[in-house]
Protein backbone atom coordinates (compact mmCIF):
# COMPACT_ATOMS: atom_id res chain seq x y z
CA UNK A 1 0.00 0.00 0.00
CA UNK A 2 1.20 3.49 -0.81
CA UNK A 3 1.91 6.13 1.74
CA UNK A 4 -0.58 8.91 2.13
CA UNK A 5 0.82 12.40 2.33
CA UNK A 6 -0.77 15.68 3.17
CA UNK A 7 -0.31 17.94 0.19
CA UNK A 8 0.00 21.67 0.68
CA UNK A 9 -1.10 23.80 -2.24
CA UNK A 10 -0.45 27.48 -2.80
CA UNK A 11 -2.47 29.18 -5.49
CA UNK A 12 -1.57 32.42 -7.14
CA UNK A 13 -5.20 33.39 -7.59
CA UNK A 14 -8.75 32.34 -6.83
CA UNK A 15 -9.04 31.16 -10.43
CA UNK A 16 -6.11 28.78 -9.97
CA UNK A 17 -7.74 27.41 -6.82
CA UNK A 18 -10.97 26.78 -8.74
CA UNK A 19 -9.07 25.03 -11.51
CA UNK A 20 -7.45 22.74 -8.96
CA UNK A 21 -10.78 21.98 -7.29
CA UNK A 22 -12.79 21.34 -10.43
CA UNK A 23 -10.02 20.61 -12.92
CA UNK A 24 -11.98 22.48 -15.53
CA UNK A 25 -10.20 24.99 -17.72
CA UNK A 26 -13.43 26.77 -18.71
CA UNK A 27 -14.36 27.50 -15.08
CA UNK A 28 -10.80 28.59 -14.39
CA UNK A 29 -10.71 31.01 -17.30
CA UNK A 30 -14.14 32.44 -16.46
CA UNK A 31 -13.11 33.06 -12.84
CA UNK A 32 -9.83 34.65 -13.95
CA UNK A 33 -11.67 36.90 -16.43
CA UNK A 34 -14.22 37.95 -13.79
CA UNK A 35 -11.41 38.92 -11.40
CA UNK A 36 -9.62 40.84 -14.18
CA UNK A 37 -12.86 42.67 -15.03
CA UNK A 38 -13.40 43.54 -11.35
CA UNK A 39 -9.87 44.93 -11.04
CA UNK A 40 -10.20 46.96 -14.27
CA UNK A 41 -13.51 48.47 -13.12
CA UNK A 42 -12.03 49.37 -9.72
CA UNK A 43 -9.01 51.03 -11.35
CA UNK A 44 -11.30 53.04 -13.63
CA UNK A 45 -13.34 54.27 -10.64
CA UNK A 46 -10.09 55.15 -8.83
CA UNK A 47 -8.95 57.28 -11.79
CA UNK A 48 -12.32 59.09 -11.85
CA UNK A 49 -12.20 59.68 -8.08
CA UNK A 50 -8.67 61.04 -8.40
CA UNK A 51 -9.69 63.56 -11.07
CA UNK A 52 -12.92 64.67 -9.37
CA UNK A 53 -12.97 68.00 -7.59
CA UNK A 54 -13.79 68.66 -3.96
CA UNK A 55 -17.55 68.69 -3.39
CA UNK A 56 -18.35 66.41 -6.32
CA UNK A 57 -20.39 63.25 -5.89
CA UNK A 58 -18.19 60.24 -6.75
CA UNK A 59 -18.30 56.44 -6.47
CA UNK A 60 -15.99 54.56 -4.13
CA UNK A 61 -13.49 52.55 -6.23
CA UNK A 62 -14.00 49.47 -4.05
CA UNK A 63 -17.66 49.27 -2.95
CA UNK A 64 -19.16 51.65 -5.55
CA UNK A 65 -21.00 53.65 -2.84
CA UNK A 66 -21.71 57.27 -3.76
CA UNK A 67 -20.24 59.96 -1.50
CA UNK A 68 -19.19 63.59 -1.62
CA UNK A 69 -15.45 64.16 -1.98
CA UNK A 70 -14.44 66.26 1.05
CA UNK A 71 -10.76 66.86 0.25
CA UNK A 72 -8.56 66.72 -2.82
CA UNK A 73 -6.87 63.45 -1.77
CA UNK A 74 -10.04 61.53 -0.79
CA UNK A 75 -10.84 58.65 -3.13
CA UNK A 76 -12.66 56.13 -0.91
CA UNK A 77 -15.85 56.27 1.14
CA UNK A 78 -13.96 55.11 4.23
CA UNK A 79 -10.63 53.95 5.52
CA UNK A 80 -11.38 52.72 9.05
CA UNK A 81 -13.24 49.83 10.62
CA UNK A 82 -15.86 47.91 8.63
CA UNK A 83 -15.76 50.36 5.73
CA UNK A 84 -12.01 50.24 5.12
CA UNK A 85 -12.40 50.38 1.36
CA UNK A 86 -8.94 51.89 0.94
CA UNK A 87 -7.15 48.76 2.22
CA UNK A 88 -9.60 46.43 0.48
CA UNK A 89 -9.00 48.22 -2.83
CA UNK A 90 -5.20 48.00 -2.60
CA UNK A 91 -5.45 44.34 -1.53
CA UNK A 92 -7.47 43.73 -4.70
CA UNK A 93 -5.40 45.59 -7.30
CA UNK A 94 -1.85 44.98 -6.00
CA UNK A 95 -0.68 41.43 -6.74
CA UNK A 96 1.71 41.22 -3.79
CA UNK A 97 -0.85 42.58 -1.34
CA UNK A 98 -3.56 40.29 -2.76
CA UNK A 99 -1.41 37.25 -2.07
CA UNK A 100 -0.63 38.36 1.52
CA UNK A 101 -4.22 39.43 2.22
CA UNK A 102 -5.48 35.87 1.55
CA UNK A 103 -3.88 34.82 4.85
CA UNK A 104 -5.88 37.37 6.85
CA UNK A 105 -9.38 36.94 5.41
Amino acid sequence: MGEETDAVFEWESEADALAEMYDDAAICEAARQDKCDEIAASKALYALADKAGVGQLINCPYCNAKFEKKSYQQKFCGNKGQHNCKDKYWNLVDTRRRHRAQFFN
